[in-house]
């Protein structure tokens, strides 16, 4: 039971019963009263929901992507690494990579072409509190060639941290 004091000595009760339900047991007398309670309940919202239920500003996979397309274009391949996992897969059209250090091998080789990525357009991005996914389309310059394609990222949370465990990227025809 708790009770919350509402101005002109009047009170009113309440008690939490059948869950998260709150219920009054007295009716409110004056708006500071009803103020009152409006503030009383959303505390206990507040109380009871972590920080977690509340929608985030921005997805992990958009902050992902972001910093990978920016990354990529500078061809820092420490940086683009430093987005994934040390156990990550890379599946492509050209193999499987697995592990930063044939991950790495892949990148090299795209810098080596001159690769730029034009574009990377998200198509959706979900998260819960440790892992996360994003799906999209890439645009990709080599040279005069303009190279389209899809890609799949599954990112974790290790540490604090986002980084990428598995990554799928192939070209659409």
């Amino acid at each position: 039971m708790f009770r919350q004091p509402c101005p002109a000595g009047a009170s009113t009760l309440y008690s939490l019963r059948d869950g998260d339900h709150i219920r009054p047991q007295a009716p409110a007398v004056t708006l500071s009263c009803i103020i009152g309670r409006v503030v009383f309940v959303c505390a206990v919202l507040l109380a009871t929901t972590s920080a977690q239920d509340f929608p985030q500003s921005e997805e992990p996979a958009s902050v992902i992507r972001n910093e990978y397309l920016h990354a990529y274009n500078l061809h820092d391949a420490n940086s683009v690494l430093a987005l994934y996992a040390d156990d990550a897969v890379l599946l492509t059209e050209a193999g499987v990579f697995r592990g930063k250090s044939e991950i790495s091998k892949w990148l090299q080789f795209a810098f080596d072409q001159g690769s730029v990525l034009e574009a990377i357009t998200a198509i959706r991005e979900k998260s819960s509190t440790t892992i996360a996914y994003g799906t999209g389309q890439t645009k990709r310059l080599v040279g005069q060639e303009v190279h389209l394609g899809r890609y799949l990222i599954v990112l974790e949370k290790r540490a604090g941290k986002w980084i990428i465990v598995e990554h799928g990227s192939f070209n659409a025809h």
